[in-house]
Protein backbone atom coordinates (compact mmCIF):
# COMPACT_ATOMS: atom_id res chain seq x y z
CA UNK A 1 0.00 0.00 0.00
CA UNK A 2 1.18 3.47 -0.97
CA UNK A 3 2.46 5.90 1.76
CA UNK A 4 0.22 8.82 2.94
CA UNK A 5 1.83 12.04 1.71
CA UNK A 6 3.43 14.28 4.56
CA UNK A 7 2.31 17.50 4.63
CA UNK A 8 4.63 19.44 6.18
CA UNK A 9 7.46 17.97 3.75
CA UNK A 10 11.05 19.62 4.15
CA UNK A 11 11.38 22.70 1.64
CA UNK A 12 15.02 22.25 -0.13
CA UNK A 13 16.69 25.84 -0.37
CA UNK A 14 16.42 27.23 -4.20
CA UNK A 15 20.15 28.52 -3.47
CA UNK A 16 21.18 24.75 -2.65
CA UNK A 17 23.24 23.46 -5.10
CA UNK A 18 23.92 20.16 -4.01
CA UNK A 19 20.89 18.89 -6.38
CA UNK A 20 20.99 20.57 -9.38
CA UNK A 21 19.11 19.04 -12.64
CA UNK A 22 20.87 19.71 -15.86
CA UNK A 23 19.67 18.38 -19.39
CA UNK A 24 22.31 15.83 -19.13
CA UNK A 25 19.44 14.33 -16.75
CA UNK A 26 16.54 14.81 -19.07
CA UNK A 27 16.22 11.63 -20.43
CA UNK A 28 16.84 9.90 -17.02
CA UNK A 29 14.37 11.83 -15.72
CA UNK A 30 12.45 10.74 -18.10
CA UNK A 31 12.75 6.69 -17.59
CA UNK A 32 12.56 7.75 -13.66
CA UNK A 33 9.28 9.41 -14.16
CA UNK A 34 7.64 6.47 -15.99
CA UNK A 35 7.83 4.18 -13.50
CA UNK A 36 4.94 5.83 -11.41
CA UNK A 37 3.11 5.73 -14.30
CA UNK A 38 3.67 1.74 -14.34
CA UNK A 39 4.90 2.11 -17.97
CA UNK A 40 8.45 1.32 -19.52
CA UNK A 41 9.14 4.21 -20.59
CA UNK A 42 7.66 8.24 -20.89
CA UNK A 43 7.88 9.49 -25.11
CA UNK A 44 9.40 12.93 -25.92
CA UNK A 45 5.99 13.70 -26.91
CA UNK A 46 4.56 12.88 -23.74
CA UNK A 47 7.39 14.93 -21.71
CA UNK A 48 6.71 17.81 -23.73
CA UNK A 49 3.18 17.81 -23.12
CA UNK A 50 3.96 17.81 -19.47
CA UNK A 51 6.24 21.06 -19.55
CA UNK A 52 4.52 22.91 -21.27
CA UNK A 53 6.27 22.84 -24.80
CA UNK A 54 4.20 23.59 -28.12
CA UNK A 55 6.58 21.50 -29.86
CA UNK A 56 7.97 18.27 -29.20
CA UNK A 57 11.22 19.06 -31.19
CA UNK A 58 12.00 21.46 -28.61
CA UNK A 59 12.17 19.08 -25.57
CA UNK A 60 13.92 17.07 -28.08
CA UNK A 61 16.72 19.34 -28.71
CA UNK A 62 17.18 20.12 -25.05
CA UNK A 63 17.49 16.63 -24.06
CA UNK A 64 20.06 15.87 -27.14
CA UNK A 65 21.86 18.81 -25.60
CA UNK A 66 21.43 20.63 -28.65
CA UNK A 67 19.65 23.99 -27.07
CA UNK A 68 20.15 24.76 -23.52
CA UNK A 69 16.59 24.39 -21.44
CA UNK A 70 15.75 27.64 -19.88
CA UNK A 71 16.80 27.34 -16.11
CA UNK A 72 12.99 27.45 -15.42
CA UNK A 73 12.61 24.31 -17.37
CA UNK A 74 14.96 22.33 -15.29
CA UNK A 75 12.89 23.46 -12.02
CA UNK A 76 9.82 22.44 -13.89
CA UNK A 77 11.04 18.78 -14.42
CA UNK A 78 12.40 18.93 -10.94
CA UNK A 79 8.61 19.59 -9.43
CA UNK A 80 7.08 16.96 -12.12
CA UNK A 81 9.44 14.58 -10.17
CA UNK A 82 7.74 15.97 -7.11
CA UNK A 83 4.24 15.71 -7.85
CA UNK A 84 4.60 12.31 -9.80
CA UNK A 85 5.88 10.76 -6.20
CA UNK A 86 3.09 12.99 -4.30
CA UNK A 87 0.38 11.36 -6.49
CA UNK A 88 2.21 7.86 -5.73
CA UNK A 89 1.98 8.31 -2.00
CA UNK A 90 5.70 8.28 -1.76
CA UNK A 91 6.42 12.12 -1.48
CA UNK A 92 8.31 12.52 2.28
CA UNK A 93 10.82 15.65 1.12
CA UNK A 94 12.37 17.24 -1.41
CA UNK A 95 15.75 15.38 -0.24
CA UNK A 96 14.02 12.30 -0.25
CA UNK A 97 12.82 12.41 -3.52
CA UNK A 98 16.89 13.04 -4.64
CA UNK A 99 17.81 10.07 -2.86
CA UNK A 100 15.29 8.15 -4.70
CA UNK A 101 16.17 9.89 -7.90
CA UNK A 102 20.15 9.36 -6.96
CA UNK A 103 19.20 5.86 -6.29
CA UNK A 104 17.44 5.20 -9.77
CA UNK A 105 20.79 6.78 -11.16
CA UNK A 106 22.87 4.93 -10.16
CA UNK A 107 21.20 1.28 -10.93
CA UNK A 108 20.22 2.33 -14.65
CA UNK A 109 24.00 4.11 -14.78
CA UNK A 110 25.49 0.55 -14.87
CA UNK A 111 25.15 -0.09 -18.18
CA UNK A 112 22.87 3.27 -19.16
CA UNK A 113 25.21 4.65 -22.03
CA UNK A 114 22.09 4.67 -24.49
CA UNK A 115 20.26 7.00 -22.10
CA UNK A 116 22.73 9.70 -22.30
CA UNK A 117 24.11 11.91 -25.57
CA UNK A 118 27.54 11.23 -25.65
CA UNK A 119 30.55 13.68 -27.22
CA UNK A 120 31.15 11.90 -31.05
CA UNK A 121 34.85 12.43 -32.56
CA UNK A 122 35.67 15.77 -33.52
CA UNK A 123 35.64 15.33 -37.22
CA UNK A 124 32.25 13.47 -37.43
CA UNK A 125 30.52 16.64 -35.52
CA UNK A 126 32.53 19.13 -37.24
CA UNK A 127 31.00 17.69 -40.62
CA UNK A 128 27.77 17.61 -39.29
CA UNK A 129 27.92 21.71 -37.87
CA UNK A 130 29.36 22.43 -41.68
CA UNK A 131 26.42 20.55 -43.02
CA UNK A 132 23.73 21.74 -41.15
CA UNK A 133 25.34 25.45 -41.12
CA UNK A 134 25.56 26.09 -44.50
CA UNK A 135 22.03 24.30 -45.59
CA UNK A 136 20.63 26.90 -43.50
CA UNK A 137 22.37 29.79 -44.79
CA UNK A 138 22.53 29.03 -47.87
CA UNK A 139 18.69 28.52 -48.07
CA UNK A 140 18.19 31.61 -45.64
CA UNK A 141 19.72 33.67 -48.37
CA UNK A 142 18.63 36.49 -50.86
CA UNK A 143 15.27 37.88 -50.30
CA UNK A 144 14.74 35.17 -47.25
CA UNK A 145 17.51 37.29 -45.49
CA UNK A 146 16.97 40.41 -47.08
CA UNK A 147 20.09 40.20 -49.21
CA UNK A 148 22.30 39.94 -45.91
CA UNK A 149 23.57 36.83 -47.11
CA UNK A 150 23.64 35.29 -50.98
CA UNK A 151 24.36 32.02 -52.47
CA UNK A 152 24.99 31.26 -55.95
CA UNK A 153 25.64 27.50 -56.41
CA UNK A 154 28.25 26.50 -54.17
CA UNK A 155 29.03 30.17 -53.19
CA UNK A 156 27.81 31.39 -49.97
CA UNK A 157 28.63 34.43 -47.95
CA UNK A 158 27.83 36.77 -45.34
CA UNK A 159 27.67 40.59 -47.37
CA UNK A 160 28.13 42.64 -44.07
CA UNK A 161 27.94 42.84 -40.49
CA UNK A 162 24.34 41.87 -39.93
CA UNK A 163 22.39 38.89 -40.34
CA UNK A 164 18.88 39.36 -41.02
CA UNK A 165 16.91 36.39 -40.21
CA UNK A 166 13.33 36.52 -41.80
CA UNK A 167 11.13 35.83 -40.92
CA UNK A 168 12.91 35.33 -36.95
CA UNK A 169 9.49 34.60 -35.30
CA UNK A 170 6.52 32.18 -36.01
CA UNK A 171 2.66 33.51 -36.07
CA UNK A 172 2.64 32.88 -32.25
CA UNK A 173 5.96 35.11 -31.49
CA UNK A 174 7.98 31.91 -31.10
CA UNK A 175 11.67 31.84 -32.53
CA UNK A 176 11.77 30.19 -35.92
CA UNK A 177 13.52 27.23 -36.70
CA UNK A 178 16.94 26.58 -35.51
CA UNK A 179 18.96 29.28 -37.91
CA UNK A 180 20.00 31.76 -34.54
CA UNK A 181 21.33 28.32 -32.66
CA UNK A 182 23.63 27.88 -35.82
CA UNK A 183 24.84 31.22 -36.47
CA UNK A 184 25.51 31.24 -32.90
CA UNK A 185 27.12 27.84 -32.40
CA UNK A 186 29.31 28.78 -35.99
CA UNK A 187 30.10 32.00 -34.22
CA UNK A 188 31.43 30.51 -31.10
CA UNK A 189 33.71 27.69 -32.51
CA UNK A 190 35.30 30.01 -35.84
CA UNK A 191 36.10 32.48 -32.37
CA UNK A 192 38.20 29.84 -30.59
CA UNK A 193 41.75 30.87 -30.87
CA UNK A 194 43.12 26.62 -31.73
CA UNK A 195 40.18 26.73 -34.34
CA UNK A 196 39.53 25.19 -36.95
CA UNK A 197 42.57 22.58 -35.33
CA UNK A 198 40.75 22.01 -32.61
CA UNK A 199 41.29 19.12 -30.33
CA UNK A 200 38.01 18.80 -29.00
CA UNK A 201 34.68 19.60 -29.50
CA UNK A 202 32.18 20.00 -27.24
CA UNK A 203 28.19 21.21 -28.50
CA UNK A 204 27.67 23.21 -25.29
CA UNK A 205 24.08 23.88 -26.24
CA UNK A 206 23.08 27.04 -28.49
CA UNK A 207 25.42 29.80 -26.84
CA UNK A 208 22.66 31.90 -26.98
CA UNK A 209 22.26 33.71 -23.94
CA UNK A 210 19.50 33.02 -21.49
CA UNK A 211 17.79 36.76 -21.44
CA UNK A 212 17.86 36.36 -25.17
CA UNK A 213 15.60 33.48 -24.86
CA UNK A 214 13.16 34.23 -22.43
CA UNK A 215 13.16 38.01 -23.35
CA UNK A 216 11.36 37.60 -26.44
CA UNK A 217 9.44 34.78 -25.55
CA UNK A 218 7.92 36.21 -22.56
CA UNK A 219 7.59 39.85 -24.40
CA UNK A 220 6.81 39.19 -27.87
CA UNK A 221 6.27 41.30 -30.19
CA UNK A 222 6.77 44.40 -27.93
CA UNK A 223 10.32 43.29 -27.11
CA UNK A 224 12.57 45.33 -29.69
CA UNK A 225 15.60 46.02 -27.64
CA UNK A 226 18.98 45.02 -28.39
CA UNK A 227 20.15 42.33 -26.27
CA UNK A 228 23.73 41.54 -26.23
CA UNK A 229 25.74 37.90 -26.89
CA UNK A 230 29.13 37.26 -26.03
CA UNK A 231 29.57 37.00 -29.91
CA UNK A 232 26.56 39.29 -31.40
CA UNK A 233 23.61 41.64 -30.85
CA UNK A 234 19.94 40.61 -31.50
CA UNK A 235 17.22 42.67 -32.17
CA UNK A 236 13.83 42.37 -33.09
CA UNK A 237 12.10 44.61 -35.81
CA UNK A 238 8.52 43.61 -36.76
CA UNK A 239 8.59 39.82 -37.33
CA UNK A 240 12.19 40.19 -38.38
CA UNK A 241 15.70 38.72 -35.82
CA UNK A 242 18.43 41.64 -36.66
CA UNK A 243 21.62 39.71 -35.71
CA UNK A 244 24.81 42.35 -35.60
CA UNK A 245 28.53 41.79 -34.85
CA UNK A 246 31.57 42.86 -35.84
CA UNK A 247 33.81 42.71 -39.12
CA UNK A 248 36.49 39.98 -37.72
CA UNK A 249 33.62 37.68 -36.65
CA UNK A 250 31.74 38.16 -40.65
CA UNK A 251 35.23 37.44 -41.92
CA UNK A 252 35.57 34.11 -40.31
CA UNK A 253 32.41 32.91 -40.87
CA UNK A 254 32.96 33.58 -44.59
CA UNK A 255 35.69 31.57 -44.26
CA UNK A 256 34.07 28.89 -42.51
CA UNK A 257 31.51 28.75 -45.09
CA UNK A 258 33.67 28.45 -47.56
CA UNK A 259 35.08 25.28 -45.98
CA UNK A 260 31.29 24.08 -45.37
CA UNK A 261 30.39 24.48 -49.25
CA UNK A 262 33.59 22.53 -50.38
CA UNK A 263 32.09 19.47 -47.79
CA UNK A 264 28.59 20.16 -49.26
CA UNK A 265 30.14 20.14 -52.81
CA UNK A 266 31.86 16.89 -51.74
CA UNK A 267 28.50 15.09 -50.41
CA UNK A 268 26.01 16.50 -53.10
CA UNK A 269 28.23 14.71 -56.01
CA UNK A 270 29.91 11.65 -54.47
CA UNK A 271 28.64 8.92 -57.02
CA UNK A 272 26.78 6.09 -55.08
CA UNK A 273 26.48 2.95 -55.62
CA UNK A 274 23.54 0.99 -57.50
CA UNK A 275 22.33 -0.66 -54.68
CA UNK A 276 22.30 2.53 -52.71
CA UNK A 277 20.39 4.25 -55.21
CA UNK A 278 17.96 1.27 -55.55
CA UNK A 279 17.07 1.15 -51.73
CA UNK A 280 17.28 4.81 -51.41
CA UNK A 281 14.61 5.29 -54.31
CA UNK A 282 12.13 2.23 -52.63
CA UNK A 283 11.93 4.28 -49.52
CA UNK A 284 11.26 7.76 -50.92
CA UNK A 285 8.83 6.71 -53.17
CA UNK A 286 7.35 4.19 -50.34
CA UNK A 287 6.74 7.75 -48.36
CA UNK A 288 5.07 9.56 -51.44
CA UNK A 289 1.31 9.84 -51.77
CA UNK A 290 1.78 8.73 -55.28
CA UNK A 291 4.13 5.53 -54.21
CA UNK A 292 2.28 2.56 -53.57
CA UNK A 293 3.45 -1.06 -51.76
CA UNK A 294 1.82 -4.02 -53.31
CA UNK A 295 3.12 -7.41 -53.26
CA UNK A 296 6.36 -6.51 -51.73
CA UNK A 297 6.72 -4.49 -55.08
CA UNK A 298 6.75 -0.36 -55.03
CA UNK A 299 5.85 1.53 -57.75
CA UNK A 300 5.49 4.94 -58.37
CA UNK A 301 1.94 5.81 -59.76
CA UNK A 302 3.16 9.10 -61.55
CA UNK A 303 5.42 10.87 -63.18
CA UNK A 304 4.05 14.16 -60.42
CA UNK A 305 5.24 13.16 -56.81
CA UNK A 306 5.30 14.79 -54.19
CA UNK A 307 7.86 14.47 -51.04
CA UNK A 308 5.86 15.54 -48.11
CA UNK A 309 9.08 16.58 -45.93
CA UNK A 310 10.94 17.64 -48.57
CA UNK A 311 12.27 20.19 -46.06
CA UNK A 312 13.22 19.04 -42.59
CA UNK A 313 11.58 20.59 -39.45
CA UNK A 314 15.18 21.96 -38.79
CA UNK A 315 14.70 23.89 -41.77
CA UNK A 316 17.11 21.97 -43.86
CA UNK A 317 16.78 20.58 -47.30
CA UNK A 318 17.15 16.53 -47.28
CA UNK A 319 19.77 16.82 -49.66
CA UNK A 320 20.34 13.47 -50.10
CA UNK A 321 17.04 12.37 -51.12
CA UNK A 322 17.26 14.59 -54.87
CA UNK A 323 21.01 13.55 -54.99
CA UNK A 324 19.05 9.93 -55.30
CA UNK A 325 16.57 10.85 -57.91
CA UNK A 326 18.94 12.22 -60.06
CA UNK A 327 21.65 9.72 -59.87
CA UNK A 328 19.22 7.21 -60.20
CA UNK A 329 17.85 9.06 -63.70
CA UNK A 330 21.66 9.48 -64.47
CA UNK A 331 22.22 5.97 -63.91
CA UNK A 332 19.15 4.87 -66.22
CA UNK A 333 19.93 7.22 -68.96
CA UNK A 334 23.72 6.34 -68.79
CA UNK A 335 24.73 9.50 -67.90
CA UNK A 336 28.09 10.31 -65.62
CA UNK A 337 26.83 12.12 -63.03
CA UNK A 338 30.06 14.04 -62.47
CA UNK A 339 29.35 15.62 -65.59
CA UNK A 340 26.54 17.59 -64.08
CA UNK A 341 28.14 20.76 -63.31
CA UNK A 342 24.73 21.57 -61.28
CA UNK A 343 23.56 19.04 -59.12
CA UNK A 344 20.04 19.16 -58.01
CA UNK A 345 20.91 19.49 -54.28
CA UNK A 346 22.40 22.64 -54.98
CA UNK A 347 19.62 24.08 -57.08
CA UNK A 348 16.69 23.23 -54.90
CA UNK A 349 18.95 24.31 -51.69
CA UNK A 350 19.75 27.96 -53.73
CA UNK A 351 16.26 28.13 -54.60
CA UNK A 352 14.68 27.97 -51.09
CA UNK A 353 15.78 31.59 -50.30
CA UNK A 354 13.84 32.83 -53.68
CA UNK A 355 10.67 34.83 -54.24
CA UNK A 356 7.30 32.08 -54.01
CA UNK A 357 7.23 32.35 -57.43
CA UNK A 358 10.66 31.62 -58.37
CA UNK A 359 10.13 28.50 -55.93
CA UNK A 360 7.42 27.02 -58.00
CA UNK A 361 9.51 26.31 -61.54
CA UNK A 362 12.80 24.83 -60.07
CA UNK A 363 14.48 23.71 -63.08
CA UNK A 364 17.45 20.55 -62.94
CA UNK A 365 18.99 18.12 -65.03
CA UNK A 366 15.80 15.29 -65.11
CA UNK A 367 13.22 17.12 -63.88
CA UNK A 368 11.38 20.57 -62.37
CA UNK A 369 10.71 21.00 -58.74
CA UNK A 370 8.12 23.08 -57.09
CA UNK A 371 8.30 23.93 -53.38
CA UNK A 372 5.51 24.40 -50.69
CA UNK A 373 6.02 25.24 -47.29
CA UNK A 374 8.21 21.74 -46.47
CA UNK A 375 6.44 20.10 -49.10
CA UNK A 376 8.57 19.15 -52.77
CA UNK A 377 6.61 18.77 -56.03
CA UNK A 378 8.52 16.77 -58.94
CA UNK A 379 7.86 16.57 -62.32
CA UNK A 380 9.82 14.24 -64.56
CA UNK A 381 10.77 15.46 -67.99
CA UNK A 382 9.95 12.76 -70.12
CA UNK A 383 7.07 9.77 -69.41
CA UNK A 384 9.78 7.13 -70.21
CA UNK A 385 11.29 8.25 -66.96
CA UNK A 386 8.73 6.78 -64.84
CA UNK A 387 8.54 3.56 -66.74
CA UNK A 388 12.41 3.29 -66.00
CA UNK A 389 12.04 3.92 -62.41
CA UNK A 390 9.34 1.36 -61.82
CA UNK A 391 11.62 -1.30 -63.49
CA UNK A 392 14.69 -0.18 -61.94
CA UNK A 393 12.89 -0.81 -58.15
CA UNK A 394 11.08 -3.84 -59.22
CA UNK A 395 13.51 -5.83 -60.05
CA UNK A 396 13.61 -9.15 -58.29
CA UNK A 397 17.43 -9.45 -58.73
CA UNK A 398 16.81 -12.78 -59.17
CA UNK A 399 20.99 -12.85 -60.16
CA UNK A 400 23.02 -13.36 -56.77
CA UNK A 401 25.73 -11.63 -58.76
CA UNK A 402 23.71 -8.40 -58.85
CA UNK A 403 22.94 -8.41 -54.84
CA UNK A 404 25.86 -5.85 -53.00
CA UNK A 405 26.49 -7.25 -49.73
CA UNK A 406 30.17 -6.35 -49.36
CA UNK A 407 29.94 -3.92 -46.68
CA UNK A 408 28.04 -6.84 -44.70
CA UNK A 409 30.66 -9.23 -45.53
CA UNK A 410 33.17 -7.19 -44.47
CA UNK A 411 31.52 -6.66 -40.92
CA UNK A 412 31.50 -9.83 -40.61
CA UNK A 413 34.70 -11.13 -42.03
CA UNK A 414 36.76 -8.44 -40.38
CA UNK A 415 34.62 -9.11 -36.79
CA UNK A 416 34.96 -12.77 -37.50
CA UNK A 417 36.36 -13.13 -33.94
CA UNK A 418 33.66 -12.22 -32.15
CA UNK A 419 31.66 -15.23 -33.48
CA UNK A 420 32.15 -17.98 -30.85
CA UNK A 421 29.28 -20.63 -31.82
CA UNK A 422 27.26 -21.44 -34.46
CA UNK A 423 29.94 -20.75 -37.14
CA UNK A 424 32.66 -22.51 -38.94
CA UNK A 425 35.66 -20.06 -39.32
CA UNK A 426 38.18 -21.99 -41.16
CA UNK A 427 35.64 -21.99 -43.99
CA UNK A 428 36.86 -19.75 -46.75
CA UNK A 429 34.62 -17.51 -46.93
CA UNK A 430 33.49 -18.66 -42.74
CA UNK A 431 29.58 -19.58 -42.77
CA UNK A 432 27.08 -20.73 -40.46
CA UNK A 433 26.65 -23.79 -39.18
CA UNK A 434 23.08 -23.71 -37.41
CA UNK A 435 20.09 -21.48 -36.59
CA UNK A 436 22.03 -20.15 -33.39
CA UNK A 437 24.74 -17.98 -33.09
CA UNK A 438 26.57 -16.21 -30.17
CA UNK A 439 28.56 -13.11 -30.24
CA UNK A 440 30.92 -12.26 -27.38
CA UNK A 441 32.24 -9.27 -26.26
CA UNK A 442 28.65 -7.37 -27.24
CA UNK A 443 28.88 -4.94 -24.87
CA UNK A 444 31.85 -1.84 -25.45
CA UNK A 445 33.97 -0.62 -22.79
CA UNK A 446 31.51 2.19 -22.81
CA UNK A 447 29.00 -0.24 -21.93
CA UNK A 448 27.43 0.32 -24.82
CA UNK A 449 25.77 -2.96 -26.83
CA UNK A 450 27.26 -3.32 -30.10
CA UNK A 451 24.57 -4.45 -32.55
CA UNK A 452 27.39 -4.57 -35.84
CA UNK A 453 27.25 -7.65 -36.40
CA UNK A 454 23.31 -8.29 -35.77
CA UNK A 455 22.63 -5.13 -38.30
CA UNK A 456 25.33 -7.14 -40.64
CA UNK A 457 23.09 -10.29 -40.80
CA UNK A 458 20.32 -8.10 -41.00
CA UNK A 459 21.07 -6.02 -43.79
CA UNK A 460 22.33 -9.28 -46.33
CA UNK A 461 18.49 -10.71 -45.90
CA UNK A 462 16.93 -7.60 -46.47
CA UNK A 463 19.50 -6.50 -49.89
CA UNK A 464 18.21 -10.63 -50.72
CA UNK A 465 15.04 -10.76 -50.12
CA UNK A 466 14.55 -6.67 -51.27
CA UNK A 467 12.06 -6.74 -48.06
CA UNK A 468 11.88 -2.51 -46.75
CA UNK A 469 10.98 -1.80 -43.24
CA UNK A 470 11.35 1.45 -41.41
CA UNK A 471 14.51 2.63 -39.37
CA UNK A 472 12.46 2.53 -36.25
CA UNK A 473 12.23 -1.44 -36.94
CA UNK A 474 15.93 -2.47 -37.92
CA UNK A 475 18.06 -4.48 -35.60
CA UNK A 476 19.96 -2.35 -34.14
CA UNK A 477 16.93 0.22 -33.08
CA UNK A 478 15.11 -2.76 -31.72
CA UNK A 479 17.87 -4.07 -29.48
CA UNK A 480 19.06 -1.02 -27.72
CA UNK A 481 15.37 0.49 -27.44
CA UNK A 482 14.68 -3.18 -25.64
CA UNK A 483 18.00 -2.86 -23.54
CA UNK A 484 16.65 0.55 -22.45
CA UNK A 485 13.30 -0.45 -21.44
CA UNK A 486 14.98 -3.10 -19.54
CA UNK A 487 17.56 -0.67 -17.86
CA UNK A 488 14.23 0.64 -16.56
CA UNK A 489 12.48 -2.37 -15.55
CA UNK A 490 15.33 -3.55 -13.47
CA UNK A 491 15.36 0.07 -11.66
CA UNK A 492 11.73 -0.47 -10.63
CA UNK A 493 12.16 -3.89 -9.13
CA UNK A 494 11.68 -5.06 -5.77
CA UNK A 495 14.89 -5.07 -3.66
CA UNK A 496 14.75 -8.63 -3.76
CA UNK A 497 13.81 -9.21 -7.42
CA UNK A 498 17.04 -6.23 -8.11
CA UNK A 499 19.81 -7.64 -5.49
CA UNK A 500 19.19 -10.92 -7.38
CA UNK A 501 19.69 -9.55 -11.21
CA UNK A 502 22.65 -8.44 -9.67
CA UNK A 503 23.60 -11.55 -8.62
CA UNK A 504 22.43 -12.96 -12.26
CA UNK A 505 24.55 -10.42 -14.05
CA UNK A 506 27.68 -10.95 -12.21
CA UNK A 507 27.09 -15.07 -12.56
CA UNK A 508 26.50 -14.75 -16.13
CA UNK A 509 29.74 -12.12 -16.52
CA UNK A 510 31.97 -14.26 -14.97
CA UNK A 511 30.51 -17.66 -16.50
CA UNK A 512 31.08 -16.04 -19.81
CA UNK A 513 34.19 -14.56 -18.78
CA UNK A 514 35.48 -18.40 -18.47
CA UNK A 515 34.04 -19.63 -22.13
CA UNK A 516 31.39 -21.66 -20.45
CA UNK A 517 28.34 -22.80 -22.59
CA UNK A 518 25.00 -21.03 -23.40
CA UNK A 519 23.47 -23.66 -21.81
CA UNK A 520 25.49 -24.41 -18.54
CA UNK A 521 25.21 -21.03 -17.89
CA UNK A 522 21.39 -21.23 -18.30
CA UNK A 523 21.56 -23.94 -15.95
CA UNK A 524 23.31 -22.01 -13.21
CA UNK A 525 21.06 -19.03 -13.38
CA UNK A 526 17.90 -21.56 -12.80
CA UNK A 527 19.09 -22.93 -9.66
CA UNK A 528 20.01 -19.57 -8.35
CA UNK A 529 16.55 -18.48 -9.35
CA UNK A 530 15.55 -21.48 -7.52
CA UNK A 531 17.82 -20.58 -4.64
CA UNK A 532 16.90 -17.17 -4.09
CA UNK A 533 13.34 -17.49 -4.15
CA UNK A 534 12.63 -15.79 -7.78
CA UNK A 535 9.79 -16.36 -10.03
CA UNK A 536 10.46 -16.04 -14.02
CA UNK A 537 7.38 -13.60 -13.98
CA UNK A 538 9.32 -11.76 -11.60
CA UNK A 539 12.46 -11.18 -14.21
CA UNK A 540 12.16 -8.97 -16.91
CA UNK A 541 13.62 -10.64 -20.10
CA UNK A 542 15.56 -9.63 -22.87
CA UNK A 543 14.45 -10.86 -25.82
CA UNK A 544 14.84 -8.50 -29.20
CA UNK A 545 12.23 -9.51 -31.39
CA UNK A 546 14.01 -8.31 -34.69
CA UNK A 547 12.82 -9.09 -38.80
CA UNK A 548 14.87 -12.17 -39.37
CA UNK A 549 15.87 -13.46 -35.59
CA UNK A 550 15.66 -12.79 -32.19
CA UNK A 551 18.36 -11.60 -29.76
CA UNK A 552 19.30 -12.29 -26.21
CA UNK A 553 21.69 -10.84 -24.23
CA UNK A 554 23.26 -13.16 -21.63
CA UNK A 555 26.07 -11.42 -19.90
CA UNK A 556 28.45 -10.22 -22.25
CA UNK A 557 27.12 -12.84 -25.02
CA UNK A 558 24.51 -11.99 -27.58
CA UNK A 559 22.55 -14.94 -28.94
CA UNK A 560 21.31 -14.46 -32.33
CA UNK A 561 18.87 -17.27 -33.02
CA UNK A 562 16.89 -16.96 -37.01
CA UNK A 563 13.52 -17.71 -37.16
CA UNK A 564 13.80 -19.35 -40.37
CA UNK A 565 16.63 -21.99 -40.84
CA UNK A 566 16.75 -20.98 -44.86
CA UNK A 567 18.27 -17.71 -43.56
CA UNK A 568 20.91 -19.36 -42.74
CA UNK A 569 21.57 -20.56 -46.39
CA UNK A 570 21.07 -17.08 -48.05
CA UNK A 571 23.20 -15.62 -45.85
CA UNK A 572 26.29 -18.44 -46.42
CA UNK A 573 25.78 -18.27 -50.15
CA UNK A 574 25.48 -14.42 -49.91
CA UNK A 575 28.94 -14.92 -48.16
CA UNK A 576 30.36 -17.07 -50.92
CA UNK A 577 29.59 -15.01 -53.84
CA UNK A 578 31.59 -12.04 -52.04
CA UNK A 579 34.52 -13.85 -51.38
CA UNK A 580 34.64 -15.42 -54.81
CA UNK A 581 33.97 -11.65 -56.27
CA UNK A 582 36.90 -10.51 -53.73
CA UNK A 583 39.34 -12.47 -55.30
CA UNK A 584 38.38 -11.71 -58.94
CA UNK A 585 39.00 -8.36 -58.49
CA UNK A 586 42.55 -9.21 -56.20
CA UNK A 587 41.70 -8.03 -52.97
CA UNK A 588 42.89 -9.48 -49.92
CA UNK A 589 40.84 -11.07 -47.17
CA UNK A 590 39.37 -8.43 -44.59
CA UNK A 591 41.53 -7.54 -41.67
CA UNK A 592 40.12 -8.29 -37.92
CA UNK A 593 39.07 -5.06 -36.20
CA UNK A 594 39.50 -3.79 -32.98
CA UNK A 595 36.23 -2.64 -32.12
CA UNK A 596 36.40 -1.72 -28.20
CA UNK A 597 34.74 1.85 -29.16
CA UNK A 598 32.25 0.56 -31.45
CA UNK A 599 28.29 0.67 -30.66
Amino acid sequence: MARKPTVNAEVRDNNDTKNVLTWHDFSLMRAYLATFDGIPLLSQETMAKRLGCTSTNTYSKWERGDQEPPSIVSRSMELLMYLSMYKAGEFVSEEACWKSFLNFKSITNRNSAMLHPRIGDVGSRLRTLMSCAYDCFAMNSGPASKHTVSAEGYHCQINGQRFIISPGFTKNGKLAGNTLELFSQVAAMVSREDYPNISSYENEGSHIAASVLERYREMGLHETKTVKTKYFEVKRSKDDMIVSFKAQLRTKMNEFLVDAAEHTRELDTTLMSVTELRDGLVNIIAKSPQGSVVDGVTKLGSHIFEITHAIGSNHRLKSRDFKIIEQTLCHLVGVDPSTIERPAPMLLRNAFGLSDADKRCIRTRYYSAAIEGRKMTITLDKPEYLVAINDFISDSMVDTNEKSVFAEYRILTGRASKLINGVDLEADPLQLTGSVVEVSDIISRRGVLRVNIANALERVLLGISRVNITHSQIAGAVIKRLNSEHLVARASQTPKVQRFLAEKLELETSCTAQNMATAEIRTLVADLMKERGIKPSDIPTFVADCRFFTFEQIGSRGIITFKDPGSVETINTALVFCRDEEIKRGEGRATQVNDDDDE
